[in-house]
């Protein structure tokens, strides 16, 4: 992921050995369930109770697990690619080195969650909930967050890159060595003094210099 020096720090790529696909004998919806070096692809779980499950070094393709209930879920070393996440409830959940692809989490809520080491790339993460999380060396790649709530959220070397952003909340965040290059926030932002401290580089650094003067009551005259 392309950075600068003085930029975010890249998320550590997740670290996976040589993996063996799943079966219908690797029930993902048992409680406390443990799983480490397995490819699941096909299943869904549109839904389900996951609560306590664990997954290391594991490769979710397709999966299908929108409105899920995911209690203690814990994730490390893992890729979710063309998954669906819509509305699931991954409250408090912990991801650690971990890629999500082309995944469509819509209105998810992530209150309470912790990633660390975390991209997600090319998904759809609308009105997606991260009030209260923790985010540490986090990437958004092209990541459309057009009402996301990161109100209270703790945001640590993050990077968002080329991500639409309009109507998102920031009430009560705070960003330490966070980036927004060549994003897009139509319609404006809420809480933009949880902002303090953010970079905004090139596309979007005007349109949030125009949102600054309006919220101060200053007006600008660009003509």
């Amino acid at each position: 992921m392309p950075t600068t020096t003085t930029g975010p720090t890249v998320p550590t790529a997740p670290k996976r050995r040589h993996s063996a696909p799943a079966t219908v004998e690797h029930d993902l919806t048992v409680q406390d369930a443990r799983f480490t070096g397995l490819d699941f692809s096909g299943f869904d779980l549109s839904g389900a109770d996951l609560d306590g499950l664990t997954l290391d070094e594991c490769l979710l393709h397709e999966i299908k697990l929108a409105r899920a209930t995911t209690a203690g879920l814990a994730v490390t070393d893992t890729t979710f690619r063309n998954c669906d996440l819509a509305a699931a409830h991954l409250e408090d959940a912990s991801l650690g080195r971990t890629e999500i692809v082309l995944t469509r989490f819509l209105g998810a809520r992530l209150t309470g969650a912790h990633l660390r080491d975390v991209t997600v790339q090319q998904s759809r993460a609308e009105m997606s909930i991260w009030r209260q999380a923790k985010l540490t060396r986090c990437v958004f790649d092209r990541v459309p967050l057009t009402e996301a709530d990161f109100g209270n959220a703790k945001l640590d070397n993050v990077l968002f890159q080329q991500c639409e952003l309009g109507h998102a909340q920031f009430s009560g965040a705070t960003c330490k060595n966070v980036v927004f290059e060549d994003c897009r926030f139509p319609g404006g932002l809420n809480g933009l003094a949880g902002l303090r401290g953010a970079t905004v580089r090139s596309d979007g650094a005007l349109d949030v210099a125009l949102l600054l003067a309006a919220e101060a009551g200053i007006t600008l005259d660009l003509a």
